[in-house]
């Protein structure tokens, strides 16, 4: 059991946390990050019913609030099954190249019941330079996003996951049945391995950051759209000065030079 967590303060300015989460999110997300069943990997065992006696709040709204932070916000993902909660940016804040740290992490993954969420983790753990054997882990995508891959378990559905995979990807997560609908039509002529990389490269473009996100499609549409071929717009420079300088601006330093004399 940890005695403390660290919460960073940028939390309260971060764009996302600003633009999109309610104060019940805010106060929701926390106690995920914060409560007493967290450890050093991240992910950790809990009933809807735990969480419900922890903050006070329903069954009903604690299954509200897990649906807006695993389909709107991306920020976790719950497994009904095993009962455990995976923290997608858990690693960015408390992992480092610590040997000792690695170690530890890695003796607690052993315990996770989730075989999804075991190997996610474990791919991490590769990441950071801790010695294990990846040739047994199957995974198709890069780990260098905000959010953490799916990877494919044992008996589930592989296309399920991959949308699963390019929804939490994608930055604008409005329509999600209607995303996973144009998805499933998509597979049949593109494969999911090229929307899911083409998304994590867009997303870095010059049309996708403009004003916070503004001219990002809807996901169905990007997918309907065939979006997957866009050429990707490079992110443009900020000119040195807003307007050349004004002739009123410029100086005769001979002039000055006179001045100063007199």
């Amino acid at each position: 059991m940890a005695y403390y967590r660290q919460v960073y303060t940028t939390f309260w300015t971060d764009s996302k946390v600003e633009d999109d989460f309610t104060p019940e999110d805010k106060y929701f997300y926390l106690y995920l990050l914060t409560n007493v069943h967290t450890n050093l990997c991240g992910c950790y065992e809990i009933s809807k019913k735990q969480m419900s006696n922890d903050t006070g709040y329903t069954v009903d709204v604690i299954e509200r609030l897990l649906s807006r932070m695993i389909d709107m916000h991306g920020v976790i993902r719950y497994s009904e099954q095993t009962k455990e909660v995976l923290l997608l940016n858990w690693h960015k804040y408390n992992w480092s190249k610590s040997d000792k740290l690695l170690k530890g992490a890695a003796k607690e993954i052993e315990h996770i019941k989730s075989l999804d969420f075991q190997k996610t983790l474990l791919i991490l753990l590769a990441q950071y330079g801790y010695d294990i054997d990846t040739v047994s882990i199957g995974y198709a995508y890069p780990m260098d996003t905000s959010v953490t891959v799916t990877v494919t378990d044992t008996g589930t559905n592989p296309v399920n996951n991959d949308f699963e995979t390019f929804w939490n990807e994608y930055p604008k997560k409005v329509g999600k049945k209607d995303a996973k609908k144009s998805f499933d039509k998509a597979l049949k002529s593109v494969k999911a391995e090229t929307m899911i990389r083409a998304v994590i490269a867009q997303k870095k473009s010059g049309q996708w950051l403009r004003e916070n996100g503004r001219y990002i499609p809807n996901p169905a549409t990007w997918l309907n759209q065939g979006r997957w071929d866009d050429e990707i717009q490079p992110v443009e420079s900020k000119p040195k000065y807003k307007t050349a300088p004004s002739e009123e601006h410029s100086y005769d330093m001979d002039a000055l030079r006179r001045r100063a004399k007199e």
